[in-house]
């Protein structure tokens, strides 16, 4: 909520503050993301090889042609439930709706600031290192939270898999999936698809 405000607020020290607030989202992002991942890949059994980045994460033909280690498959649910994206994003502290609009919102806007500042920064503006380095870090945020948006994804697809298998109980406790708010985000505020 604090990026969306800082981005939206126009004062003076709003350029530190706005900064401030990327670099405490990313480490965020970067936490629950050395947490997630090794739990994600013992639950799956994946290779260890890529535990940075799902994207690369191995297949077992790729242990192959590398020498990865594997992970045997597990399918034990109370890895991922005790993960601590699972703990935040079923805490009542966390809003998880207001929580995916604000970052559809970031990432909205953010793509209609870089297509309306390029063309409209002066030389004297882009020289600035306050804006340079202010670009950056909201590249790098906006990867956070498709990194983030990713991360809940893979929990959601995990828990609806352990659902199937009788896994859970009501002690997990009820969240509607990360791409169910998004949809229904994208529906009802047509804003973003303009």
């Amino acid at each position: 909520e604090a990026m969306v405000e800082a981005s939206n607020d126009t004062g003076a020290n709003n350029g530190l503050k706005h900064i401030e607030n990327m670099v405490l989202f990313q480490y965020l992002v970067h936490t629950l993301e050395a947490d997630f991942v090794p739990r994600h890949i013992a639950y799956k059994g994946k290779s260890t090889c890529e535990l940075n980045c799902f994207t690369f994460l191995c297949t077992r033909e790729d242990i192959l042609k590398h020498s990865c280690d594997f992970v045997a498959e597990s399918l034990d649910w109370v890895i991922i439930r005790e993960s601590v994206l699972n703990v935040l994003l079923g805490s009542r502290k966390l809003v998880f709706k207001t929580f995916v609009k604000n970052c559809i919102s970031l990432l909205n806007q953010h793509q209609r600031e870089v297509e309306d500042d390029i063309s409209s920064k002066s030389a004297s503006d882009l020289d600035s290192s306050l804006t340079i380095s202010s670009l950056e870090f909201e590249r790098e945020a906006l990867i956070s939270v498709k990194k983030l948006f990713i991360m809940v994804i893979n929990l959601d697809l995990i828990r609806q898999e352990a659902d199937k298998l009788g896994l859970t109980s009501r002690a997990d406790g009820l969240r509607n999936p990360i791409l169910e708010v998004i949809l229904e985000e994208l529906t009802y505020n047509t804003i973003y698809l303009s």
